[in-house]
């Protein structure tokens, strides 16, 4: 089975239709970003779905201080590797707040 992930990395103050629908307003550099693991369900099976997800950075050092859920990608196991990924993160220094979408799609389509 065939699956990708797209991630965007963008500047925390623009509206989650915005990111969404039209080009984001800034772009952050992540130093680090490692892709969260694609959870297969007991069922052998990839969840699918999209979500929005707010980290909060210490701007002294670049490393993640929490990480919050705007949109749930409705999937309990797929916002839990996500933000499990997220704490990982570094960021140059700086950067206070970022928002950054998910999407999981197990048939590789970007949407």
């Amino acid at each position: 089975m065939r699956f990708r992930l797209v991630t965007y990395v963008v500047a925390g103050a623009t509206a989650a239709s915005a990111l969404l629908n039209a080009e984001p307003e800034g772009k952050v550099l992540a130093v680090y970003a490692p892709k969260p693991e694609y959870p297969v369900l007991p069922n052998d099976e990839r969840p699918e779905g999209s979500g929005i997800y707010v980290i909060h950075i210490n701007p002294k050092t670049g490393l993640v201080r929490s990480v919050s859920i705007e949109k749930s990608t409705g999937h309990k196991v797929l916002d839990d590797a996500v933000i499990n990924s997220l704490k990982r993160w570094k960021f140059i220094k700086g950067t206070p707040v970022v928002k950054v979408p998910f999407t999981f799609t197990a048939t590789g389509q970007f949407y």
